[in-house]
């Protein structure tokens, strides 16, 4: 009987590991089995998707493709992605959660009214996505090091590190007063485009928001197509939480945004603020807002600043509007807001 039992462990350990291989190439065969699906399902939508045959390894901790040379053109040729080789890796344990690894350079042509070219270049780019039974991703995750960025019309910018998480509830609401998004970004490290001088200097220390999108556009419409029905069916970003560091500025609060016709930003938030004295003096300095409105400022601030409580700088907390292209900070408008233009967005 002693003998048995450790014959009975060892043939048990045999067999659970037998099993474990079994099920290991059953994902293998799945993984080849999803890759085809996918790639034949954009291809029927019109979209043009090339790559080399997915080269299968990862054994026993993880079940790993690398593909090869990926690039994807949207349907009427409206845009163009081509990455570097992507690891894509489930584990066994987890075979719904699926982690895209692409580090290396990432190039996007859009046509539109106006083409242009971005260029991506990350040390690190993971994406990880949580896809349900049904197939539907209800949560997706995005994280960034060393990344620097060349655009064509605006020149290079870079990110030392940022992270993105979305939720995404499914379906996707048709009521816009309901989330079909949400979200939580943070970023450091933020060097913003030379041909974009700020008086505040060309370094974003940090940014942290989070919020959700209210209401989602009809699916299958170009970017621009879909910009246009979200704001038609009144879908607004409720911003929940927002912070940034940013030369001597420093803002934290939340607020509301949504598009007007034009498709231009309206917005309306509450914001605690310090540093205001030194960026009111730079804003006007550089003329971006006229000096006899940043005095005012400055003079109304200074009476409202209170040193909070786990100390620090004074801190005033301020109503922050911005209609028609018209920035206000309270009563006071400070300056007029360059309008966005959305021709780069394919139509």
């Amino acid at each position: 009987m002693g003998r048995r039992i450790p014959f009975l462990v060892a043939a048990g350990v045999v067999a659970l590991a037998a099993i474990y291989v079994g099920y290991w190439f059953f994902l293998v065969h799945v993984m080849r089995q999803d890759i085809g699906y996918w790639t034949a399902n954009q291809r029927a939508a019109g979209y043009v998707v090339s790559m080399g045959e997915p080269q299968i390894d990862g054994f026993p901790f993880a079940v790993s493709a690398r593909i090869a040379a990926p690039s994807i053109i949207g349907p009427g040729a409206a845009w163009r992605w081509q990455g570097p080789d992507i690891d894509l890796s489930i584990r066994p344990w987890a075979p719904f959660d699926v982690l895209f690894q692409a580090p290396g350079r990432h190039r996007v042509d859009l046509a539109g009214d106006k083409p242009h070219w971005d260029e991506i270049d990350a040390n690190n780019l993971e994406l990880e996505l949580a896809i349900d039974s049904a197939n539907v991703v209800h949560k997706a995750t995005l994280r960034l090091n060393g990344v620097s960025l060349l655009d064509s019309r605006a020149g290079k910018s870079a990110i030392t590190t940022a992270s993105l998480v979305a939720q995404l509830p499914w379906p996707p609401p048709g009521d816009p007063s309901k989330s079909a998004l949400d979200f939580v970004l943070d970023a450091a490290g933020i060097d913003i485009p030379d041909s974009q001088t700020s008086p505040l200097g060309q370094r974003v220390d940090s940014l942290h928001a989070a919020g959700q999108v209210m209401g989602a556009p009809p699916p299958d419409l170009s970017p621009r197509q879909a910009l246009i029905a979200w704001q038609n069916a009144g879908g607004i970003v409720q911003m929940r939480e927002g912070d940034l560091a940013w030369g001597p500025l420093a803002l934290s609060g939340n607020s509301t945004i949504t598009l007007d016709r034009n498709l231009q930003p309206i917005a309306a938030g509450t914001l605690k603020a310090s540093g205001l004295n030194e960026t009111l003096d730079a804003l006007a300095g550089a003329g971006m807002i006229q000096e006899g409105p940043a005095r005012l400022a400055q003079f109304m601030f200074a009476a409202l600043a209170k040193a909070p409580p786990e100390g620090g700088k004074p801190q005033v907390q301020v109503p922050l509007t911005l209609q028609d292209g018209i920035l206000y900070m309270g009563p006071i408008k400070l300056t007029q807001v360059r309008p966005i233009d959305w021709n780069w967005l394919p139509n």
